[in-house]
């Protein structure tokens, strides 16, 4: 019974992120790939793999994307790029940590914490990914 309510859960919260990911075109192409790779795990094990993969992808381009954004920009909007990205870091650690904080709501999480965990960070990590495009398109054209 506790295995068919976690896996029951497991569905849910795999349904949940997969639609959270309703945004730009990194999100879109991601979660085709990460959506392909939950609906083959066949328990939490492979589901955090699945996480762990599309996390690490999404925090390679995040990276190559902002490599190449600093690296185009004079050095005084270079500087507030740099200074968003420690912004933007610290708001994905907060958002993490409060989706699913053991201290407070635990229990609703369980087992499935470290899972959710990282599929949150992968889904805000590819949320950036579309704003870095969209900044370094804008600065491309000008």
């Amino acid at each position: 019974m506790l295995f068919r309510s976690h896996v029951a859960g497991a569905r849910l919260l795999r349904s949940f992120l997969l639609a959270g990911f309703a945004c730009g075109l990194a999100a879109a192409q991601e979660s085709k790939q990460l959506k392909r790779c939950l609906d083959k795990a066949k328990d939490q094990l492979q589901m955090r793999m699945c996480a762990s993969d599309d996390l690490g992808r999404a925090k390679a381009a995040m990276n190559s994307l902002y490599q190449k954004l600093v690296a185009t920009l004079p050095p005084a909007p270079a500087k507030r790029v740099e200074a968003a990205q420690k912004a933007w870091v610290a708001y994905r650690d907060a958002v993490v940590d409060a989706y699913c904080e053991e201290a407070s709501i635990g229990q609703a999480c369980g087992t499935l914490y470290f899972t959710t965990a990282l599929l949150v960070d992968a889904r805000l990590t590819w949320r950036h990914v579309d704003e870095l495009e969209l900044v370094l398109k804008e600065h491309s054209e000008h």
